[in-house]
């Protein structure tokens, strides 16, 4: 079980990373096109940049949702897991993937398809003058980023299984045995309290 969450949280990390250039490439659009707008008279190149933009911003988010859920780096309110049960959090975990997350991401799946299917079928094109062909690609980012999200789902629906049969041998990260994923919090020394070596600040 748990080696399958590992399978899925492998592949969907390689895809965020590709998705993660989308950024940079994205950053270098905008200079483009300001460039371009601003200061020559190429307006088509200026459309095309313009465009091709949304295309990237597309991927980079519909890529990053996934891999911001299985490396635990999405933003959380928890304002009231301190104070329940490290099982009862696992549990309402459980719950939430289950009869909100999957399902939600299930159905967006399926209404996405004939969404982008209709605008492959008539090779639907930017409005804009000068803009983008095949509008269908970004739109297709839609299913794609379900799926994705929706095995990402699944991955944290297997891992909670497996937190709870363990949960006596967990660690603080909550995985058993080991720390997984996530951006951690550096560690503070209050007072006299032992902590990890800090720097000395002159």
């Amino acid at each position: 079980m748990r080696r399958i969450a590992d399978i899925i949280d492998s592949g969907i990390r390689r895809f965020g990373a590709v998705a993660g250039w989308a950024a940079v490439l994205l950053m270098i659009l905008i200079v483009v096109q300001v460039i371009l707008t601003n200061f020559t008279d190429f307006t088509h190149l200026s459309v095309i940049a313009f465009e091709l933009q949304l295309h990237l911003y597309a991927a980079m988010v519909l890529g990053g949702v996934a891999y911001a859920h299985v490396t635990n780096s999405q933003v959380r309110v928890d304002l009231l897991a301190s104070r329940i049960p490290r099982r009862a959090r696992h549990i309402i975990e459980l719950l939430g993937v289950l009869f909100i997350m999957l399902p939600f991401y299930g159905l967006l799946f399926v209404y996405s398809l004939p969404f982008v299917h209709d605008s492959f079928a008539i090779k639907e094109s930017s409005d804009a003058p000068g803009g983008l062909p095949y509008l269908w690609v970004v739109k297709s980012f839609i299913p794609i980023g379900c799926v994705l999200v929706y095995l990402a789902g699944v991955s944290t629906f297997l891992r909670t299984i497996h937190r709870l049969r363990h949960a006596d041998d967990e660690t603080d990260d909550g995985e058993p045995g080991e720390k997984h994923g996530g951006l951690q919090a550096p560690d503070l020394v209050i007072g006299d309290k032992p902590g990890p070596v800090t720097e000395d600040r002159q």
